[in-house]
């Protein structure tokens, strides 16, 4: 399988990103650009191997500095899909300013949370790259509401014949 990060007949720049392609495939299998274009990549996190194009580039790819490769970017538990930044990860302090044209209109003043949409994101001195300021975020599960209640909106003699029914809920066909 080969993935293009950026498409054809671009010109932008991509920077403070952890391009993954994970986990088994190696880095030759990432494309940055198509074919055409001019792209300018810098303080990003990638696997090492990648390739400017796989179609033969006639466009420009400039890396202009600060891209790190490794192996790992360092999350802090990437199986349970917590992509924060590990206290090691090479990512922490290695991120850039944002480019003044897309300032204030483009600033990073939020970060995601999982299941409750964002938080404000830290002011550091120098960004981290990735999604998350590393140790931002509290490791705390995250209550379950107690207000919700299950309403039917539908007419059970409606359902078609091949509903399964759920008996201990009360819902469906019997």
């Amino acid at each position: 399988m080969r993935i293009i990060a950026a498409f054809l007949r671009l010109n932008y720049g991509i920077s403070d990103n952890i391009i993954c392609i994970y986990v088994t495939a190696s880095g030759s299998n990432l494309a940055i650009l198509n074919a055409k274009g001019v792209l300018r990549i810098r303080n990003n996190w990638i696997k090492p191997g990648w390739v400017a194009s796989h179609s033969g580039l006639s466009g420009q790819l400039f890396n202009d500095r600060g891209t790190i490769a490794g192996q790992n970017p360092g999350f802090l538990d990437e199986a349970a899909q917590n992509l924060q930044l590990a206290t090691d990860s090479a990512c922490i302090d290695h991120g850039a300013a944002l480019e003044t044209g897309v300032l204030p209109n483009y600033d990073l003043t939020r970060q995601y949370v999982k299941h409750q949409r964002s938080v404000p994101r830290p002011r550091t001195t120098v960004l981290d790259i990735g999604a998350f300021e590393a140790g931002s975020l509290d490791p705390v599960p995250l209550k379950a509401p107690t207000n919700l209640k299950v309403v039917p909106s539908y007419n059970r003699d409606a359902l078609p014949d091949t509903a399964i029914p759920c008996q201990q809920s009360g819902f469906g066909r019997r």
